[in-house]
């Protein structure tokens, strides 16, 4: 398969919302949100800061042999890459997202193959330390919604289940309807036939934790990938006194108050932080914990403990307690020996409002890295874009805006009417110049009369335009299918489409040319355009 890549800034895209851009750019206001900026040589700094954080690596080790046991994919490549991490010299880049069924949207892969790039790009600059690409599962989230779904081929895959609480612990009954519609979409091609083979393997494990962990393994572990599931009761004793303190002293809300009314001079929150930011965990359940009359309780009523009860309860069993979207980055940076977390635009504005956080609990703030963002575009529509003579950035406009500028490319007149515009100008400015030498009462009704020729001009202008559209039919069509391919249903590719979709169409060589364009220091879209 030959491909070509091409880049377009993130802020010519108008897809990224202005925090996000404005941290690209390092815009002045925003350094107090972060410890410094993501570029290489600066990972320097980031190394350092983190070599002084003592991280429980034996502990970490453990955990993780034991989870690639449970899901029987403990081989040679994840053994060398686990041991790794016995050493000081050694640091983790981080990526996370919710444990979707089939791995959900395109925007998964596209985190763990930025942080699988930046992982190798660090090996080349600092020789002297070793750097290993993490994909955090976030097991312990209950929004069942958010991955019991995914779209292949433009179609919707449900799963129906009615379990509840951590969806990791999810085990997997009704996922072979799921699988019975995959074989359906799929076809009987190679990769096809290799796509299924894993999903099956994969959900004929006891959970969707272990479910996923296979998937992710398969498709990018021969990169040093590592797969880790902090729903651990080993992983969260080093977490456990940050627990205790916040929930009874409530930094956390303190400090991302603060942080909120200082970016809110500039920005939209992107979170809303409780005074206590922690849930209550059990099989099949996960409720928040409030602080009521002094007495502390899940939301519900159904668990209730003092102070001292609630102190104990998380010593002896930190695993009933999850952090919340505010709390599991200072979790991850606790148990990780981690230097860089890659994010997309939603993650990396509401990181901007935790570094009180980090700075109160005395946590080493990671790089802040924006992942890889791409659109993948078959041959056929890489050739109806090269016909219409679409730059780069012209795939990022409106189909609205697009379907104008096919019509005035395709008109011989100027359907916009500038000259005519321009006439009016003038002709509105000497009726202003006459009214002024002898009755300036007169002006306004000259810039009055002016705005209503404009407004009639203007409408005219739409209404050729609009003549010009039906006049380009086929083109107009063919423009719609382009749009139709890079924004199923509206959206980007990467918010809706799985992986799956982009295997069955490219092969297994996609992940392969993804991973040759991804260029995780650059702050650019990436285009793939299949030329063969």
């Amino acid at each position: 398969m030959k491909t070509r890549c091409s880049y377009v800034p993130y802020r010519k895209t108008g897809k990224f919302q202005p925090i996000v851009c404005d941290y690209l750019d390092q815009d002045p206001f925003l350094k107090p949100f972060y410890e410094a900026a993501p570029t290489l040589d600066n990972f320097q700094h980031f190394i350092h800061q983190k070599s002084q954080k003592t991280v429980d690596r034996v502990v970490l080790t453990e955990v993780l042999r034991d989870q690639y046991k449970q899901a029987g994919i403990l081989d040679s490549i994840v053994e060398e890459q686990i041991s790794k991490l016995l050493s000081e010299h050694t640091f983790t880049i981080t990526t996370g997202q919710q444990t979707g069924i089939l791995l959900g949207p395109l925007y998964s892969p596209l985190k763990i193959i930025s942080a699988i790039k930046m992982s190798q790009e660090l090996s080349n600059k600092y020789p002297q330390n070793q750097f290993v690409p993490i994909f955090w599962m976030a097991t312990e989230d209950h929004d069942v919604a958010e991955i019991d779904h995914v779209w292949v081929e433009g179609q919707k895959l449900q799963w129906n289940s009615n379990q509840t609480g951590p969806v990791g612990r999810f085990s997997l009954d009704g996922m072979e309807e799921v699988l019975v519609q995959f074989d359906q979409i799929a076809g009987k091609s190679p990769d096809a036939v290799r796509l299924k083979e894993i999903f099956k393997n994969a959900y004929a494990l006891p959970n969707l934790s272990l479910a996923t962990r296979y998937i992710v393994h398969q498709l990018f572990g021969h990169w040093g990938l590592l797969v880790i599931d902090a729903d651990d009761t080993r992983l969260k004793k080093a977490f456990a006194p940050i627990i205790i303190q916040d929930i009874l002293e409530k930094n956390s809300f303190r400090e991302v108050s603060q942080t909120k009314e200082k970016l809110e001079e500039r920005y939209h929150s992107q979170v809303n932080g409780r005074e206590i930011n922690f849930f209550f965990l059990e099989d099949g359940y996960r409720e928040r914990i409030v602080e009521e009359e002094g007495r502390f309780l899940t939301h519900d009523g159904k668990h209730s403990w003092n102070s001292e009860e609630l102190k104990g309860l998380i010593s002896e069993h930190p695993d009933k307690f999850s952090p919340n979207v505010l709390m599991r980055p200072l979790y991850q940076e606790t148990i990780l020996p981690n230097i860089a977390y890659f994010g997309g635009g939603a993650e990396i504005s509401y990181w901007l409002e935790l570094k009180g956080i980090f700075d109160h609990y005395r946590m080493p703030f990671p790089a802040l890295m924006l992942r890889n963002s791409a659109l993948i575009i078959d041959r056929r529509n890489t050739l109806r874009i090269e016909h219409a003579r679409f730059q780069e950035e012209d795939l990022f406009k409106t189909r609205s805006e697009l379907e104008k500028q096919i019509a005035l490319s395709l008109s011989e007149s100027d359907l916009e009417l500038k000259n005519e515009f321009s006439d009016l100008t003038r002709l509105i400015n000497q009726l202003k110049n006459h009214a002024q030498g002898f009755d300036t009462t007169l002006v306004s009704s000259a810039e009055a009369l002016g705005k209503r020729l404009e407004d009639q001009l203007g409408r005219y202008s739409q209404k050729l335009i609009r003549a010009q559209k039906r006049a380009s039919a086929i083109e107009i069509n063919r423009l719609n299918e382009v749009f139709n391919h890079i924004y199923p249903g509206g959206t980007l590719q990467e918010r809706k489409e799985s992986i799956s979709t982009f295997i069955l169409r490219h092969s297994f060589l996609i992940l392969d040319v993804i991973m040759d364009g991804c260029q995780p220091l650059e702050k650019s879209f990436l285009l793939i355009y299949q030329e063969d």
